[in-house]
């Protein structure tokens, strides 16, 4: 009997894709159940032999509903956050059908059909997200080979196993996308660099309806959300919340690499300091991209104490905000010519002026007129881009000035005073000219966080607030020549600076 090109298609199709194997087989889905969790270990996961810090994670995923893994390079966190997400799939499908609930096999796999268990793959982009392909493939034995496959397209980027098993690799670089509710888990991968709007607002509710889990494994980027959201929830004497669970990878942890030992050894003491603690010790203070790589939030730049009495000058800077934080940085220059943030408004929904109907109420008339009042503040550098704002000010009263906004002139001035140099050394690192007061904490967090855009030619516009304030408020005045003259040595002492362009 002559083949027509339909049967021809299809018989080529069947011998690389167990879906079609299926059908052209029996006419029906082979609706066998996934493994056992045990089964599924000894025969998909023989060869896993997991180092202490991914045996913890693999322990966590058995039973926390946030397991974070932060990690620094070839300490083999996605090679162990893989397994985990897999083990977690088999322990997930041996309780449902526990609980006696089965996968109504489908004669076949359309867009409407309705998995048993949904899992996304999250990356933040396309590109990125090959690594949980290439390991998820890995495990399964190969998505075009393995019996566990019932249909893998990879355009369409789902995979189905067998049992219903529905998992979903997923970009978040167009968070519109991610579109989807009733998932069983998510696992995101270098979950740092997903916006945090991206977690709370697309990806976290699609986890609310079957109270599913969370999987995140990431090289750090600085205290963003994965550090706020996730991470400080796990730690002791915070009051950990059971939920959650946080896994910290160095190089040297991954003992499967006996020699990262040593290379790990060499490289701290060939290696800048930001450097050897980003690629090695996975550190949440210095990281690849970051802004400000001499601040890693120490006692080299935070005091506990600053010199009130010795201050010459006190000023602030100012950034605008309503539904984003509105800042005040207040910054004063002692008789030795040193510089310290000593104090910081971050406020949410805060008018300029009392609100209407309620004079007595809060603004930030008010707080200027009070930091003038107790601190000494003569005057203010705010955001140029909203001259309505500095306006007002003036006409209730207050020195409010144009700030310059020269950012990457302004960044350079800010890493400059950051910069710990010779002379008079402190905790052996050298002395910066500019210091923080340890109660400025959005500060902190934000400078240690602020980092370039995958180009390297501007900062990222995400927590930023502080930094921007303090940036106006230092690079404003110094552009009037207003006797910073601990910027004017810095000048001659750090050419490589362009600290006037």
């Amino acid at each position: 009997m002559r083949k027509t090109a339909s049967k021809y298609a299809t018989d080529a199709i069947a011998a690389n894709s167990p879906l079609v194997r299926q059908l052209v087989g029996s006419g029906a889905l082979d609706a066998a159940s996934f493994p056992s969790p045990a089964t599924f270990r000894a025969e998909f996961l023989a060869d896993f032999r997991p180092h202490a810090k991914q045996a913890e994670l693999i322990k966590a995923m058995e039973t926390k509903p946030r397991v974070t893994v932060v990690a620094g390079r070839r300490s083999g966190k996605t090679y162990g956050g893989g397994r985990g997400f897999a083990i977690r799939i088999a322990d997930d499908f041996a309780r449902v059908t526990a609980k006696g609930q089965r996968w109504k096999a489908p004669t076949r796999i359309t867009a409407a059909t309705k998995p048993l268990l949904w899992y996304w793959c999250v990356a933040p982009t396309y590109a990125l997200g090959v690594y949980q392909r290439q390991e998820l493939d890995e495990i399964f034995g190969g998505f075009h080979e393995s019996d566990l496959v019932l249909r893998y397209v990879e355009s369409e980027g789902k995979l189905w196993l067998k049992g219903g098993i529905l998992i979903e690799f997923k970009s978040a670089d167009n968070p519109l996308r991610l579109v989807g509710s009733g998932l069983n888990g998510i696992w995101v991968d270098e979950a740092a660099r997903v916006k945090e709007d991206t977690w709370t607002e697309n990806l976290e509710p699609t986890l609310l309806d079957k109270r599913g889990w969370m999987l995140a494994t990431t090289t750090p980027l600085g205290l963003n959300w994965v550090w706020s959201q996730l991470w400080v929830h796990s730690q002791a004497g915070t009051r950990p919340d059971p939920d959650f669970h946080a896994i910290h990878f160095r190089t040297v942890d991954n003992t499967c690499l006996p020699h990262l030992v040593a290379e790990a050894a060499k490289a701290k003491e060939r290696l800048p300091r930001a450097i050897y603690l980003r690629n090695y010790e996975a550190s949440f203070h210095a990281f690849k991209g970051k802004v400000f790589e001499d601040f890693v939030d120490d006692v080299t730049h935070v005091v506990s104490h600053v010199p009130y009495k010795r201050f010459v000058r006190t000023w602030s800077g100012v950034d605008w905000g309503f539904e984003n934080p509105g800042v005040q940085i207040q910054i004063a220059q002692s008789v030795t010519g040193r510089l310290y943030a000593y104090a910081e408004d971050y406020a949410r929904h805060l008018t300029i002026t009392a609100p209407p109907g309620n004079p007595f109420g809060d603004c930030w008339i008010k707080r200027f007129k009070r930091a003038e009042r107790e601190h000494g503040v003569s005057h203010w550098w705010g955001d140029p881009s909203d001259p309505t704002n500095i306006q007002t000010c003036r006409d209730h009263g207050v020195d409010m000035r144009r700030a310059d906004n020269g950012v990457n002139p302004g960044i350079d001035l800010l890493a400059t005073l950051l910069k710990p140099v010779g002379g008079l050394e402190r905790n052996g690192r050298g002395a910066p000219s500019l210091y923080i007061h340890k109660s400025l904490e959005n500060l902190r967090r934000e400078l240690t966080s602020y980092r370039w855009d995958d180009k390297g030619e501007k900062p990222v516009k995400e927590d930023d607030h502080t930094v921007d304030a303090l940036r106006y408020g230092l690079f404003s005045e110094h552009r009037r020549g207003n006797g910073l003259e601990v910027v004017r040595q810095l000048e001659s002492e750090l050419s490589a600076f362009d600290l006037v362009a």
